[in-house]
C-alpha cells in the first residue's frame, strides 16, 4: 500500500470513529495534544500520522490501530451527519 492510500485510509477510518463518538475534531486534537489542523490533515488523508501518535489516536477513539490502518476484521461505524448508519460499513484491506 502507497502512502496515499494509507494516509487516506487512516483519515477515512479515524473519521469515521471520531464522527461515532460525537467528538469534534477539536476535541480530539486537545486529548492528542496535537493542533486541529494536524487532526484534520490526518482526517483528510493528507499526512500520515507517526506510530505513537497513530496508536494514541487509536485510544482516545478507542479502536485498534489495525482498524485506522483498514487491517483485519474490525468494524468502524460510519455516520452520515451525526445519524448512525443502518448497517456499519467493514473496512477492508486494500
Amino acid at each position: 500500500m502507497d502512502d496515499g492510500k494509507l494516509a487516506t485510509t487512516i483519515g477515512k477510518s479515524a473519521r469515521a470513529a471520531r464522527a461515532a463518538l460525537g467528538l469534534s475534531q477539536a476535541d480530539v486534537a486537545e486529548k492528542l495534544g496535537l493542533s486541529l489542523e494536524f487532526v484534520g490533515r490526518i482526517e483528510r488523508g493528507v499526512a500520515l500520522p507517526s506510530v505513537p501518535t497513530l496508536i494514541s489516536l487509536a485510544k482516545v477513539l478507542g479502536v485498534s490501530s489495525d482498524a485506522l490502518l483498514g487491517l483485519g476484521s474490525e468494524r468502524v461505524i460510519h455516520t452520515h451527519r451525526g445519524a448512525p448508519s443502518a448497517e456499519p460499513s467493514r473496512i477492508r484491506r486494500v
